[in-house]
Formats: C-alpha cells, sequence, structure tokens
C-alpha cells in the first residue's frame, strides 16, 4: 500500500499463506505504531501494529492521547473518572506532586479528551479512520450538479452530505463550541452520509451495501473515539456507579481498564 513493491507471498517473512485483501506493508515499511518494531512474526489486519500491541489495543490497554498501549512494567498513569480511559501522566504534562495531589484529593479527574481540549483533533482522527474504508470514494466529494441534475437527486436528498463537508467544518471549527454540541453534530453529519445513499441507490446497489457497512462502523469508531457521549445523551454521567482510582504507581489490571461498551475497538482483528 506504501511503495508499491511487488512481492511473492512465499518471500515474505513470515510467509503468507493468502492473499491480503487490503492495506498489505511489506517488511520495508511495516512499523508499530504503538512499540516501533518492523520485525515482528505476525501484525494486526491492517498492519498498523504487531500482534501483541493489537492484542492490548483490542482489550482497550492504551492511553487514549498518545494511543500507544502500556505493557506490564508501566508506572505513573491515571485514570479518567468520565470516560475510564488509562492515561500516561506525561500524555496530560502531569508530574510527580499533580499525581500525588491527584492521589489525595477526592475530586474527578478528567483527562484532555473529555476536557473537551482535543475534541477536533480526535474528530479528524476518527473522520480518517471512516474515510480510509471508503475506498471506492463514494463519498469523498460533494455530489456534482451535473449528476444531481441527471438522476433528479435533490428530490430525494434534502440535505447532500460528504466527508469533504465535513473534513472542512472540522478544520473550520464550525462544530460547537461546547464538546456534546459538537461531537453529536459530527457524528449526525456522518449518519446523514449513510442515510442518503442508502435512500437514494436501491439495497442491491454497491454503494447502498458501503453505506449501510460504513454507518455500523462509524458507530463503533465514535464510541470508541468519545466513550462518554451514549452516557451524556442520555443524561446518565459517566454509568459506573463511582470515581476511578486517581494515580497509581502500579499497572492496572484488565479489568479496571474496561470502559462502558463491551465492543472492541473497530478494524482490529
Amino acid at each position: 500500500e506504501d511503495c508499491d513493491g511487488g512481492y511473492h507471498i512465499e518471500c515474505l517473512a513470515p510467509p503468507l499463506k493468502s492473499f491480503p485483501h487490503r492495506n498489505f506493508k511489506c517488511p520495508k515499511c511495516v512499523k508499530c505504531s504503538s512499540c516501533g518494531t518492523r520485525t515482528a512474526k505476525a501484525w494486526r489486519s491492517d498492519y498498523t501494529m504487531c500482534k501483541p500491541c493489537g492484542t492490548l489495543f483490542r482489550d482497550r490497554r492504551f492511553c487514549a492521547i498518545c494511543l500507544s498501549v502500556y505493557k506490564q512494567h508501566e508506572t505513573d498513569m491515571v485514570q479518567c473518572d468520565k470516560c475510564r480511559f488509562w492515561i500516561h501522566a506525561r500524555c496530560d504534562g502531569l508530574g510527580e506532586d499533580d499525581l500525588r495531589k491527584l492521589h489525595e484529593s477526592e475530586d474527578p479527574y478528567e483527562c484532555p479528551n473529555c476536557r473537551g481540549e482535543r475534541t477536533y483533533t480526535l474528530m479528524a482522527q476518527a473522520l480518517d479512520q471512516l474515510q480510509k474504508e471508503d475506498r471506492e470514494r463514494f463519498f469523498a466529494e460533494p455530489v456534482t450538479v451535473e449528476y444531481a441534475l441527471a438522476t433528479q437527486y435533490h428530490t430525494v436528498v434534502d440535505k447532500p452530505m460528504d466527508f469533504r463537508t465535513i473534513r472542512g467544518k472540522v478544520t473550520s471549527l464550525q462544530y460547537g463550541t461546547t464538546q456534546l454540541e459538537a461531537v453529536r453534530a459530527f457524528r449526525d453529519d456522518f449518519r446523514l452520509i449513510c442515510s442518503n445513499a442508502k435512500a437514494f441507490h436501491r439495497p442491491n446497489e454497491k454503494i447502498h451495501i458501503v453505506a449501510r457497512r460504513l454507518l455500523k462502523l462509524s458507530e463503533k469508531v465514535i464510541d470508541v473515539t468519545f466513550p462518554w457521549l451514549k452516557a451524556d445523551l442520555a443524561g446518565a454521567g459517566d454509568g459506573d456507579g463511582g470515581p476511578a482510582a486517581k494515580a497509581d504507581a502500579s499497572k492496572p489490571d484488565k479489568e479496571e481498564v474496561a470502559v462502558g461498551s463491551d465492543e472492541a475497538p473497530p478494524l482490529l482483528e
């Protein structure tokens, strides 16, 4: 996918048993986005992480800011009382004194994501992930005037939407000033892309099928990126029955890092 080099599948290390459908990266281009290795024996299906890091990521054992998984030896992490993810102290600019104060305090801790400091950055990341799945670029650009006139598109679709329009809104911060308002509007615009395609195209058409797949995927992506959204929309707070532990010098166990949904992050094996 990166260098366009060609390889026999049996010549790769390790050799592949069958041809990959998408996202393949050769030994020269592949690199784990978490630990940085290039020599792993197995890789996640999208070749962005080695298999061990991908497994930890699927289990949500990753910092929600840097997206790097944490291992058994990790220290100086703090759990967000809102989204329930664990955060590297350094990723929130927290020093030893800050961690000690958090440990002694009864006040809830919110990570930069939940404080709304990275809302538009997270939107852009979610949009990148979703747009990769539109491999035919059905929804990349606005519907042209010529196409709309020829097909009478606007007699069916009142409000067209596409990836370029959404990205423009994200880049220019047009989705609102409050976090909940912005994320809800962002989510609704993506849903509009899919609902327009489903309304205008027959169920057996490829664009309709892709729209259904993207809609299902988008719910998972947004749930993982903004895990507090469903609870806030329902007026239920963080929904976990009490404040989380604050700073902890030892690595949290698997049960502690589970967040609001049992769904694994999308696009993983």
